[in-house]
C-alpha cells in the first residue's frame, strides 16, 4: 500500500469520526486546508573558523574497528559504536550541536545523548561537551532527531551539564586540541580525565585517560571514527512526517488486514512523555490500517514495518491531532508528536485453504499457528 493510499484512507476515516461527533464541515463549506511548512533548522555560526569545525564534526560516525565495551570484563566484549552529530538549537547558546551516541547493534538505544558548544576563547576554539540533566524516559524524546533538526524540542542551557573543554586548534587540513586541565570523573575507579582529539573532514579520534586517586593511569579509551552512512534509514515527506527507521528485518512485512502489536512511548515538544505502553504491560493493537483507531500519522508510521521493526516517528500537527488536540492526554492543538514504536508480533489472516489443501496443524507436524506466519 502506498502512502497516498494510507493518507487517503487515514482521512476518510477521519471524516466519518468527525462526522460521527458532529463536527465534519460542509464540503462545499469548508476552508481549504494551508499549505505546511516544513520546520527547518539553520546554523548561524557565529565565525568561519567556528562554522568549518562544526560541519567537520556534522555527519555520522561509525568507529573503524569494534572497541571494547567499557567496563566488560578484561575488554572481552568488542562493538562498533556509531554516532550521529547535527546542528540543533539549544535556548541561549550559540555554535551547538546534537551527537547521538549507541552500539550499533543497537543504535535504535542510544547510551549517550549529549550537546556540543563551540567557542571562541583564549586564542583558540573551545569545544565543549553537555551531558542532558534529565531522566532517561525525558531525554530519550531527542533520539533520531539528528534526521530533522528543525523537530527539535526546546532545550536551555539550565537543562544541560558542561562535562569537559577542549581547546582545538588548526592542523593541517583539520583541527587538534587537547583538555586545558583534568576534569572531576567516577568512572572505572578514576578521579581525574583529560582527553585529547584530532578532527579532519573525515576522521574525529579521541584519547582518554582516567587518573587514579595515586596519579596513575586508570584506564585509556581511544575511539578511531571515520566518516560514514547513518546507522538509519530516514523518509521525509511533504506534508512534514518523519519516519527514522533504525532496525527492519524485513521477514514478515505488514499487510492490510493484519493485526500489528506495538510497543511505544509518545512525547510532545515540551518533553513530555504522555504515554508509554510497556509500563501498562501490553501493546497497542490494531488492525492495519488503523483507521480512525488511530491518528493519521500513525497510520503513515506503519507503512512497510515488520516483525522486529524499531521506528521513530516525528508527527506534525496537521497529521496529529489536529486543531483539536487532545486535552485527555494534555497534547494541545496541532502539537507536534515524538513516537518511539517497535513491532513485536504480527497476526495474519487465515487465508482461504486451495482445494486440497491441509488445514488441520497437527496433521502436517505443526503445533499450530506460529508469530502470524502462514
Amino acid at each position: 500500500m502506498t502512502l497516498q493510499t494510507i493518507r487517503r484512507s487515514a482521512a476518510l476515516a477521519l471524516t466519518a469520526a468527525l462526522a460521527g461527533a458532529g463536527m465534519a464541515q460542509d464540503e462545499a463549506t469548508q476552508p481549504e486546508a494551508p499549505a505546511f511548512e516544513m520546520p527547518v533548522y539553520t546554523p548561524a555560526w557565529t565565525s568561519p573558523e567556528i562554522a568549518r569545525v562544526g560541519e567537520m564534526l556534522s555527519g555520522s560516525w561509525k568507529t573503524s574497528q569494534d572497541v571494547p565495551v567499557f567496563g566488560s570484563e578484561g575488554d572481552s566484549e568488542r562493538v562498533t559504536v556509531v554516532m550521529h552529530v547535527s546542528p540543533a538549537p539549544v535556548e541561549g547558546m550559540d555554535n551547538t550541536l546534537y551527537v547521538e551516541t549507541a552500539r550499533a547493534d543497537f543504535a535504535h538505544r542510544p547510551f549517550r545523548h549529549a550537546i556540543f558548544e563551540l567557542f571562541e576563547y583564549d586564542g583558540s576554539i573551545r569545544l565543549r561537551t553537555y551531558e542532558m540533566a534529565m531522566a532517561d524516559a525525558t531525554k530519550d524524546v531527542f533520539t533520531g532527531l539528528w534526521a530533522q533538526p528543525g523537530y527539535f524540542p526546546a532545550l536551555s542551557r539550565d537543562e544541560l551539564i558542561a562535562t569537559m573543554d577542549v581547546a582545538l586548534n588548526a592542523d593541517g587540513g583539520g583541527f587538534a586540541g587537547a583538555s586545558p586541565y583534568a576534569y572531576p570523573t567516577a568512572m572505572g575507579g578514576a578521579v581525574e580525565m583529560t582527553s585529547r582529539v584530532e578532527l579532519t573532514d573525515e576522521r574525529f579520534s579521541t584519547f582518554n585517560t582516567g587518573i587514579g586517586a595515586d596519579g596513575s593511569q586508570a584506564w585509556r579509551a581511544n575511539y578511531n571514527f571515520i566518516k560514514g552512512t547513518p546507522a538509519a534509514d530516514v523518509s521525509i515527506s511533504d506534508d512534514g512526517m518523519v519516519i527514522v527507521e533504525y532496525v527492519n528485518p524485513g521477514e514478515v512485512v505488514v499487510e492490510d488486514g493484519d493485526q500489528l502489536h506495538i510497543h511505544y512511548a509518545g512525547w510532545t515538544a515540551d518533553k513530555n512523555q504522555f504515554d508509554a505502553s510497556r509500563p501498562k504491560g501490553r501493546p497497542f493493537l490494531f488492525i492495519y490500517p488503523p483507521g480512525d483507531r488511530a491518528i493519521a500519522g500513525w497510520g503513515l508510521g506503519m507503512e512497510g514495518i515488520s516483525i522486529g521493526s524499531h521506528r521513530r516517528l516525528i508527527i506534525p500537527g496537521p497529521l496529529g491531532y489536529g486543531d483539536r488536540g487532545n486535552p485527555r492526554a494534555g497534547i494541545e492543538g496541532n502539537a507536534t508528536l515524538y513516537f518511539e514504536v517497535e513491532c513485536v508480533h504480527m497476526d495474519k489472516p487465515e487465508a482461504d485453504p486451495e482445494p486440497g489443501e491441509v488445514t488441520d496443524p497437527e496433521a502436517d507436524g505443526h503445533e499450530g499457528h506460529d508469530h502470524g506466519e502462514d
